[in-house]
């Protein structure tokens, strides 16, 4: 069974650290040129560059959201990219873990859960 760290602070100055992840959260509506286009999901984004796997913890989703898996550059072509936007991760009761491999980064996707 994976388990994963919760997230703790930047380590920018310990060499050994390689392992970075990002949350982009989403704007409630943007503009581009001249049609409004409502963006309503947020991304997670992991890069392991160490040559071990990483497990970690996904932070909570918004409110009728689940991360869903869009990008694994660790699984083999062309299962890496989900263009149909049904990717699988691993889930445990109340946490989302994935395990990620050596050198390799994926991008998650909170989407409306219905």
């Amino acid at each position: 069974m994976a388990t994963g760290r919760p997230q703790s602070s930047p380590k920018w100055d310990d060499p050994t650290c390689k392992f970075l992840a990002v949350t982009l959260k989403a704007d409630e509506e943007t503009e581009l040129g001249s049609e409004a286009s409502a963006v309503k999901d947020d991304l997670f984004l992991a890069f392991n560059a160490a040559d071990h796997s990483e497990s970690f913890i996904l932070p909570a989703p918004p409110t009728g959201k689940e991360w869903l898996r869009l990008v694994d550059t660790a699984l083999p072509y062309p299962g890496f990219f989900s263009v149909d936007g049904e990717p699988v991760i691993e889930q445990l009761p109340g946490l989302v873990i994935y395990k990620m491999k050596s050198y390799s980064c994926t991008m998650f996707e909170a989407r409306s859960s219905e």
